[in-house]
C-alpha cells in the first residue's frame, strides 16, 4: 500500500483519489456491488458529524483497477479525506482470508493540489 503524503498548504483545494486494484477482473456493476459490501459495516457512522462522507465518482481504469474520486475546497489535514477512503485503507492492514478485503491486491491514496 502506498500513501502519497506530499505537502499541501491549508489554502489549497485538492482532488482526493483512491485507487483500488483487485485480484481479478470486475465489471463496473460488480465493483459497485463490492463497494456496497465494503461500506455496509460503516453506514451506522454517518450520524457522526465530524466524519466526511461523500457519494463517490467511480472511474474504471482497466478491468481490475478503479479510481474513487473526490474533491475538497480546502485541504487542511487528512481529516478532509472521506471516511470511506480511510476505512478501506485501514481495513487493508488486517486482511483476513475469506473477507471482502481479501479480493484487493493494492490500494493507493493520492491528494493532488489544485493550481489556479
Amino acid at each position: 500500500m502506498k500513501l502519497k503524503t506530499d505537502f499541501i498548504t491549508n489554502s489549497s483545494s485538492a482532488s482526493i483519489n483512491l485507487y483500488i486494484t483487485l485480484k481479478k477482473s470486475y465489471t463496473p456493476d460488480e465493483f459497485i456491488d463490492w463497494l456496497g459490501q465494503v461500506t455496509e459495516p460503516i453506514n451506522y457512522l454517518k450520524e457522526i458529524s465530524d466524519l466526511r462522507f461523500f457519494e463517490p465518482n467511480i472511474v474504471q481504469l482497466n478491468s481490475r483497477t478503479y479510481r474513487l474520486e473526490d474533491h475538497t475546497s480546502m485541504f487542511n489535514t487528512y481529516k478532509d479525506v472521506p471516511f470511506l477512503f480511510i476505512h478501506i485503507i485501514c481495513s487493508m492492514t488486517e486482511i483476513r482470508k475469506g473477507t471482502i478485503f481479501d479480493q484487493v491486491k493494492h490500494v493507493k491514496l493520492e491528494v493532488v493540489p489544485d493550481h489556479y
